[in-house]
Order: C-alpha cells, then structure tokens, then sequence
C-alpha cells in the first residue's frame, strides 16, 4: 500500500468519524457554523481518534512494524 493510499483511508476513517459523530446527534441537518466550539472539539476529537486506529489497522494489515513502533510511542 502506497503512502497516498494510506493517507486516503486514514482521511475516509475520519470523515466516517465525523458523519457517525453529527448522525448521533442528529446534527446533519443543521449548518456546520451552527454548531459551539465543544461540539466542534468532540468531532475533531472522533475523527482524531478514527484515524489513529485506521493507522493502527493499515499497519496490522500490510505488517508495518515501523509505523506500528511510531503509533506506539505517541
């Protein structure tokens, strides 16, 4: 897997992240400016955390012991 390819299916995690986020709380129907700070940092918090775990799967996957040592360091 590329690193391009790598980076796509971190930012999908994240952008998966963000919609189950909004979905939950029934913010999709409601304009992003809309939405307070504390619910702004919830979501990035999601998204953050959705793609650290696909780095961490990807790495499992193509058996990256590189990137799993740097994941585990952080």
């Amino acid at each position: 897997m590329t690193e391009d390819e790598k980076q796509a299916a971190i930012t999908r995690a994240g952008a998966h992240a963000i919609a189950d986020w909004l979905e939950a709380r029934g913010a999709l129907g409601r304009p992003i400016r809309s939405l307070t700070m504390s619910e702004l940092e919830r979501m990035a918090g999601a998204a953050i955390s959705a793609g650290i775990l696909a780095r961490a799967d990807l790495a499992r996957q193509v058996d990256d012991p590189v990137e799993m040592t740097a994941l585990l360091a952080c």
